[in-house]
């Protein structure tokens, strides 16, 4: 935020400069030459900052990635003194340790799958996973839209949308939701796929996402995926593929 303010106040300063001290009257050129110096400096001063914020980003990828997810966390913590200068790092620094603490603490890594950036469509899709499987349908279809609002062109979270639409037995709701993704992008194979299932009453077939899909911890990845699934940083936790108890409507 801080980036913005300075930026901002560099081009109002130049703009005022320029069109009241230098050259009075000069009020269509100044505002120009403002902004530029605005987009300039905003460009410049979020560079900079990146240059900081990336290595600890990979650092933390490793670390997940090595099964050290304590240590990853931590890490990314030490990112969030640059959000007051960074826009969106808070949200992005939540959603990761959201991503990481999912495969060993659903409850805690909730918690921060809340206060993700609406940028991180895979927070998202994490955050309707648990609902779901904690019974709460409703709240994992909520929080598929909401995603979608802010990533209207991921493919996974409208057919997760339709997935749950369909375990209610819904396959009309399944499949404008997934002509809703084709009217943006007609080309993307397994939402076609999907669609054309949903049009010949067939289950949906979320397979076609590969790790993604298994990751949520809702279907039992095929025994040649175990060892992908499973990998460090990714671990099955007991009871991951219990069905889901259903709320009482």
């Amino acid at each position: 935020m801080y980036t913005l303010f300075i930026a901002l106040g560099i081009g109002v300063s130049l703009s005022v400069l320029w069109a009241v001290v230098l050259f009075p009257g000069a009020y269509i050129v100044g505002p120009i030459l403002g902004m530029v110096a605005f987009l300039i400096a905003f460009a410049l001063l979020s560079r900079r900052l990146m240059k900081q914020i990336q290595p600890k980003l990979m650092e933390a990828q490793k670390l997940a990635q090595s099964n050290q997810i304590k240590k990853a966390v931590e890490t990314l913590e030490e990112l969030r003194p640059f959000s007051k200068w960074q826009l969106l790092l808070e949200g992005q620094v939540n959603a990761q340790i959201g991503m990481f603490a999912y495969h060993e603490d659903e409850d805690r890594a909730y918690d921060f799958l809340l206060k993700a950036s609406p940028r991180a469509p895979d927070a998202f899709l994490l955050r309707a996973a648990i609902e779901y499987r904690r019974g709460d349908n409703d709240t994992a279809v909520a929080s598929c839209e909401a995603g979608i609002r802010s990533n209207k062109k991921h493919a996974m979270l409208y057919n997760m949308l339709a997935w749950l639409h369909q375990q209610e037995d819904d396959n009309d709701s399944a499949l404008k939701v997934l002509n809703r993704y084709l009217a943006i992008e007609k080309t993307n194979d397994a939402t076609r796929s999907n669609a054309e299932r949903l049009q010949n009453a067939q289950k949906l077939d979320m397979r076609q996402f590969g790790d993604m899909w298994y990751l949520l911890k809702i279907d039992r990845p095929p025994a040649q995926m175990g060892m992908m699934t499973g990998r460090k940083g990714f671990r099955q936790p007991k009871g991951a593929n219990k069905k889901p108890k259903r709320k009482k409507r």
